[in-house]
């Protein structure tokens, strides 16, 4: 049985983020900004690691994070946020059943709202300028649950 390499790579958004993947381990030739992702996926395969500095580089929208984590988990890639640490999973330690239940709600609930407005009566412009917002609250709504596992502290 042939020896399987197991590799990192990085999805980054912005400088900061390359030096942090970098940091977390990832080799500058397996880090890829979010603009140019061509490939990616068909490159990246079982027992590789997917790293991230935060979700948000990583998806536009909660309905775009949980199908891209299933896909990587149906893939068996692990997964690694370093702003997220509770969206962290591999074949030995999978997410909780409520974590994906949890997100699986979020994505449904803004896929929904997107399509209420994308079947409204305003125009294209207004209408992707409102599903871009309703997106990133979406997704900034993930951020803050599971970069502290949901639970909120007092100052």
């Amino acid at each position: 049985m042939a020896n399987v390499k197991n590799e990192k790579y990085g999805i980054a958004s912005c400088n900061a983020e390359v030096d942090a993947l970098k940091r977390m381990g990832v080799q500058e030739r397996n880090i890829y900004c979010t603009g140019n992702c061509n490939g990616f996926f068909q490159r990246i395969s079982f027992g590789d690691v997917l790293c991230v500095c935060n979700v948000k580089s990583f998806a536009v929208g909660a309905y775009e994070l949980y199908n891209r984590l299933e896909y990587l988990k149906m893939r068996g890639i692990e997964f690694r946020s370093a702003g997220e640490k509770f969206l962290n999973f591999s074949s030995a330690k999978s997410l909780p059943k409520t974590t994906v239940q949890a997100l699986g709600n979020l994505a449904s609930r803004e896929h929904e709202f997107v399509l209420w407005i994308y079947n409204g009566a305003v125009s294209k412009d207004v209408k992707n300028q409102l599903i871009s917002r309703v997106r990133w609250e979406f997704l900034t709504n993930v951020v803050l649950m599971f970069s502290s596992n949901g639970v909120k502290h007092r100052n």
